[in-house]
């Protein structure tokens, strides 16, 4: 799925090597294991459900990261734009012009399953649930 400015906002760890997402994802994965290695799980089951659930929440974090940061990209070209002496209404222009062509890319470059996946990805999540309630049961 791609992100407002073009950018991939991917489950796929390979988009995030060697830039902040990498790092943060890293950071996400040291602290998954250490959660899991820290609480006692009797079912091998749960420990995935639990790894998935992080994993979702990482996943709508990072696309929330991405999208924030391309919001303070494109503030910065507007002052930018506006330091430059240009007229403010050429300024606005430039800017709304760039914004649409962003928008283009974006619907081009997305995925129309993303939205599918995410769904399956929070059924699964609530079939773990209940399978655990029943186990307590």
């Amino acid at each position: 799925m791609r992100s407002a400015m073009g950018s991939e906002c991917s489950y796929d760890r390979g988009l995030f090597d060697g830039s902040i997402g990498g790092f943060l994802f890293e950071k996400s994965s040291e602290f998954v294991v250490e959660r899991l290695e820290g609480v006692e799980v009797e079912d091998k089951e749960q420990k995935l459900a639990e790894k998935k659930r992080i994993k979702i929440l990482f996943r709508s974090q990072m696309c929330f990261i991405i999208q924030n940061i391309e919001k303070t990209a494109l503030l910065s070209e507007h002052v930018n734009l506006l330091t430059t002496e240009i007229k403010p209404e050429t300024a606005d222009q430039k800017m709304q012009d760039f914004e649409i062509q962003i928008d283009l890319t974006e619907r081009e470059q997305q995925k129309p399953f993303s939205e599918k996946i995410v769904k399956r990805d929070f059924e699964i999540i609530i079939i773990s649930d209940k399978k655990k309630k029943k186990k307590k049961k």
